[in-house]
């Protein structure tokens, strides 16, 4: 994955998107979405559980190899799949305590996500690694 993202053999996932994050901060004229940052390693391992499952579905092996979606990146919720994206919160516990939206019930939206990001990044780089 290091590799899709331009990174040398020597690179880990965390320490590119740091790096990458540093330019683009240091060559923005706006705010630097996250989305444009190399994945992290906790969402490329479920998402490479996920589609190692998906090929052995769709090779029909899947219940041949008794295997359970929860065990290959997926969640249970209401009787549905849900596609679980990281283990980790998006910043650390503290920090999360501290920056809120303004939003009157739970937020579910991605319009709160750049207060988040830019105090996350800003400030608390290495907490979060």
């Amino acid at each position: 994955m290091v590799n899709l993202f331009g990174g040398k053999s020597k690179d880990t996932l965390s320490s590119l998107r740091h790096i990458n994050f540093t330019k683009k901060v240091a060559s923005a004229k706006a705010f630097v979405t996250p989305e444009r940052l190399p994945t992290t390693f906790s969402a490329t391992t479920f998402h490479s559980l996920r589609v190692y499952y998906q090929i052995m579905v769709w090779m029909g092996m899947a219940n041949d190899m008794n295997m359970n979606p929860t065990d290959w990146g997926w969640k249970e919720e209401s009787r549905q799949l849900i596609a679980v994206m990281t283990e980790k919160n998006a910043a650390p516990d503290e920090i999360l305590k501290v920056i809120h939206c303004n939003c009157l019930a739970e937020c579910k939206s991605y319009r709160c996500m750049p207060t988040l990001w830019t105090s996350l990044y800003c400030s608390m780089w290495s907490m979060s690694n």
